[in-house]
This record gives structure tokens, sequence and C-alpha cells, in this order.
């Protein structure tokens, strides 16, 4: 195997020896001649930013999970005091106000404006749940509404039956 080099050998270029050459890259077309120096940027002003901010973190972390002292403990005696506020007594639900809170409290869904047409529809139901068993109620209740799911029928029938006529089961 046989290497081919050039025949001819690269020659360098010559340099005149006066002149002196700068280190800055420049052009000719450029028309500002001012030179200006690097100055190299000190990474130790981000850094401490840095390590401050992550100090920054971790004290705040420390001191948001750090226990409490307890809130009954006072230690300054109060002087002043107030009467108790009087309680109010919740308003008793009724019996369709407990339907609907049962009813999505197990995972079923009424539009508020439907509400009262869910009622009716679940009264009606007790009273069809006289004459016909739970799976033919929940059958119907398929056959009557397009795209109710058998689980939410079977949620529907149940909180009837736990509102409305608990004696059915």
């Amino acid at each position: 195997m046989t290497l081919m080099l050039d025949p001819e050998p690269t020659v360098a270029a010559t340099e005149v020896e006066d002149a002196t050459q700068s280190i800055h890259a420049w052009s000719q077309e450029d028309a500002v001649t001012e030179v200006v120096d690097y100055h190299p940027r000190s990474w130790k002003l981000p850094i401490t930013l840095a390590a401050a901010a992550i100090v920054g973190m971790i004290g705040a972390a420390t001191y948001l999970e750090w226990p409490k002292p307890s809130t009954t403990a006072q230690t300054h005696p109060t002087t002043i005091t107030s009467a108790p506020k009087p309680q109010v007594a919740p308003k008793p639900e009724t019996q369709d106000q407990h339907f609907i809170t049962l009813f999505t409290s197990r995972g079923g869904l009424v539009e508020p404006d439907r509400e009262q047409l869910v009622i009716n529809e679940a009264h009606q139901l007790c009273t069809q749940l006289t004459s016909e068993n739970e799976n033919q109620v929940i059958a119907d209740i398929l056959n009557g509404t397009p795209g109710m799911t058998r689980y939410t029928a079977e949620l529907f029938t149940d909180a009837v039956i736990d509102v409305y006529c608990p004696g059915t089961k």
C-alpha cells in the first residue's frame, strides 16, 4: 500500500517582524478602532444568591412544619370576658332534602334545576316498589332512561328505599 503525499510542501506565511499582532479579533470594515479588554465574569454572586435562596426555602419549610404552641394554654390571663355566642340549632332537613343529600353523597349526580323532577320520580318509584321487586324496578329505570348506567339506577333505587320506603327491602 502506497501513501500519496502532496508533491509540493506547504509553506508557512511570512510575518513582518516589525508588526505587532493584537489578540483581539478585528475587521477592516469596522470604523471603531477602540479595543475593549475582556473581563471574565465571576460566578461568586450567582452561587451566593442561589445558596441564600436554598437556605431561605429550607428555613421557611422548617418554620411551617415546626410544632406550634398550644392555643389553649395562655401565658397572659385575660381580664375581659365575653358572653358565649348562642348556639343556633341547624334547620332540620326535610325528607326530600335528605334524599338528595343521600343520593349525591353515594355518588349520584343531580342538576340543581332538576332536583324537583328527581324527587317526584323517587316518590313514584316508592309506589312502584309495592308491586314490583327491586330488580324489576331497576330494569324499568334503565329502559325508561337512556344513557343511565345500571350502577346509577341501583344508587337511585337504594336511596329511594332508604329514605321514602324503608320497609321495602
